[in-house]
């Protein structure tokens, strides 16, 4: 008899189908100009992919997919207002043993048009650097960056390189995890000639 019952529940387990496992966004990024790249944990296939996003105001805005490779995605927007949080569905993904092809949703935020505006910032502990990117290519100006910690605390920060997309600086000092806010000055979009101070908040851990 137990024979029997292990023998029923075996064939109970292999007759329960395998979860289907489902794309999953390992990362999303505004990479300038109209340009969204995607990025998936692992590899993916397509079938019909499209990319829609949508306001917070329920306006749906489509995008054209320009790029496809294996864990990558990426598509073009235009006519879409900036300075807001979108929405970002993905339709006709699979995974690369799946013979279904789902839909995957995101967020993205994107940068107000027409300002300079930094992308991210990664942080290097061992050299105890900060590497800064903006959206698009960029002028300086009398070019300061500071940096404070929660509490308001400045940090000394000596700029060690720039070119037109890109600040590489020295900040000692910093603790691993804590969260900080820097603030570039003088800088303006490529050709504008409109010199202002941008800020973002970041982990001070490595990427």
């Amino acid at each position: 008899m137990k024979k029997v019952m292990m023998l029923l529940l075996a064939i109970l387990v292999l007759a329960v189908p395998a979860a289907a496992e489902t794309p999953v966004v390992q990362k999303i990024q505004y990479e300038g100009r109209g340009f969204i790249d995607v990025e998936f944990a692992r590899d993916v296939s397509y079938q019909d992919t499209t990319v829609t996003l949508k306001g917070e105001d329920g306006v749906e805005y489509p995008a054209t997919v320009v790029e496809k490779d294996d864990d990558d995605l990426t598509f073009y927007i235009e006519n879409v207002p900036g300075g807001a949080t979108y929405d970002v569905v993905i339709s006709g993904v699979r995974m690369r043993r799946s013979e279904e092809a789902v839909t995957v949703e995101t967020q993205i935020a994107l940068p107000e048009e027409g300002v300079p505006a930094i992308q991210f910032v990664e942080y290097d502990r061992r050299d105890e650097e900060l590497d800064i990117d903006f959206f698009e290519r960029v002028d300086y100006l009398d070019l300061k960056v500071e940096l404070k910690d929660q509490n308001g605390t400045a940090y000394e920060v000596r700029i060690l390189e720039s070119d037109s997309d890109n600040l590489e600086v020295r900040a000692e000092g910093l603790e691993y995890g804590a969260t900080y806010t820097i603030t570039v000055s003088g800088v303006s979009l490529y050709g504008e000639n409109d010199y202002q101070s941008v800020s973002m908040e970041f982990e001070a851990v490595d990427r």
